[in-house]
């Protein structure tokens, strides 16, 4: 097995201590550091995840210009970390450097990644600066042709485009949430389109003043196991055991 596989099996110690072992042997890898990464953040060890995903990002950013790929992760790390407003200028970044050219490379929507995690920090917060910035980007991505992928429907949801029902339709066959839940069980790639879908559709709850909804939206997230690259699974981890939450 994998050290990847092993994450996903919930192996995080085992997985951790072969990242390190293949870190000492090649410490300029940045995937490898990446995954080690992902593996800290499985542990909960924060401030060590943001370390691994600045590092990954420094080396790729020299090998390739116009390349900050885990820019957003460090910000995600961050803001588990507790450290919110480092987080959001990080978050802030990353969107105006795709906003500007300056970052070349985003997800297939075009960068809606990082719109909706700094839309969801700016909500949470209490920052409509944040907030109203991540919508203005999301609004001018929804005008591209790559809004049509995914998390492309994700935006078009969070500003009032598309329904759940037509969302979950679209990613699982149904319009039933729990049975999309159990058919992800068996399903890692419908698994992690669903842990970014429940946990928009609970972020805008709060956006629209139902915390109670937000919550029980963030647990049913959680619930689901940890599709380990997704990081509003760790979000909704932290929501669901009331480390995090709105200020």
């Amino acid at each position: 097995m994998s050290p990847s596989e092993m994450l996903v099996a919930g192996r995080y110690r085992e997985a951790a201590a072969i990242y390190e072992t293949r870190i000492k042997k090649r410490p300029n890898d940045a995937g490898t550091i990446a995954c080690y990464g992902d593996a800290m953040l499985c542990l909960r060890r924060f401030s060590r995840a943001a370390d691994c995903y600045r590092h990954a990002t420094a080396i790729e950013s020299e090998t390739l210009g116009g390349s900050q790929p885990y820019v957003e992760h460090v910000g995600v790390a961050l803001w588990l970390h507790g450290r919110h407003q480092e987080s959001i200028e990080i978050l802030r970044s990353a969107v105006d450097g795709i906003a500007d050219g300056s970052i070349e490379f985003a997800d297939i929507a075009g960068g809606v990644t990082q719109g909706l995690l700094l839309w969801y920090a700016g909500v949470t917060a209490g920052d409509n600066t944040a907030r109203d910035h991540a919508l203005s980007y999301l609004r001018k991505l929804a005008k591209q042709p790559r809004i049509k992928y995914w998390p492309g429907p994700a935006a078009l949801f969070v500003l009032g485009r598309k329904s759940p029902t037509t969302i979950l339709r679209a990613l699982c066959g149904t319009t039933d949430v729990e049975r999309a839940m159990i058919d992800a069980r068996s399903d890692l790639g419908k698994r992690r389109e669903l842990v970014q879908a429940l946990f928009y559709f609970a972020a805008k709850q709060r956006a629209e003043g139902g915390e109670d909804e937000c919550l029980a939206g963030m647990r049913a997230c959680a619930s689901l196991a940890n599709p380990v690259v997704e990081l509003e699974w760790y979000l909704a981890r932290a929501e669901a055991e009331g480390e995090i939450g709105p200020r």
